[in-house]
């Protein structure tokens, strides 16, 4: 009995520390869909939608896990960044390119 019980503890404690959220949103420039655009997102030092890239609508969908997030957007140089939180909730994070002294930022809407 006390080896079923750890076995299910042990499970419990895997899948609390795997969990993982979605960030999802759309990107706009200028009031027009920011579409086919690469981003990525960076979560507790791992790199996480390398190859992610916008719709034709400038929407993006991604999973990641739990907690504090930077999302980048491979627009301008230097690449505008935002922080982002992600959740066991599905979280919508929408965005306006912005320019402002001639660099690109990432504005919440």
């Amino acid at each position: 009995m006390k080896k079923i019980f750890m076995t299910i503890v042990f499970g419990l404690m895997l899948s609390i520390s795997a969990s993982a959220g979605q960030i999802y949103g759309s990107l706009t420039y200028k009031g027009r869909p920011l579409a086919k655009v690469q981003f990525n997102l960076k979560c507790n030092g791992e790199q996480y939608g390398t190859n992610g890239w916008t719709d034709d609508y400038g929407a993006y969908r991604i999973s990641v896990p739990n907690g504090k997030c930077t999302f980048t957007l491979y627009y301008g140089n230097p690449h505008p960044t935002a922080e982002v939180y992600s959740s066991n909730d599905p979280l919508r994070y929408d965005f306006e390119l912005v320019v402002e002294n001639g660099v690109y930022k990432l504005q919440r809407r």
